[in-house]
């Protein structure tokens, strides 16, 4: 059985190695944004004491990005 497997993987990996090499033929990046909208402004208090701040989840972020080939 371990033959047959061998025999097989050779003859299915042998032309993928023997076909022409990989050519670059672009490479680029690109980001991922998401746009949060409809969430309520809060006013939080950051320190105990401090005074307040506007925190408003709302808007754009980037929150990935990726390399490709």
């Amino acid at each position: 059985m371990r033959r047959l497997v061998a025999m097989l993987l050779g003859v299915i990996v042998t032309p993928a190695i023997a076909a022409d090499p990989i050519v670059l033929r672009d490479m680029g990046s690109f980001h991922i944004v998401v746009e949060i909208s409809g969430r309520p402004v809060q006013e939080i208090v950051r320190v105990p004491g401090g005074p307040s701040s506007r925190l408003d989840p709302n808007g754009r972020y980037q929150v990935e990005q990726m390399y490709v080939l």
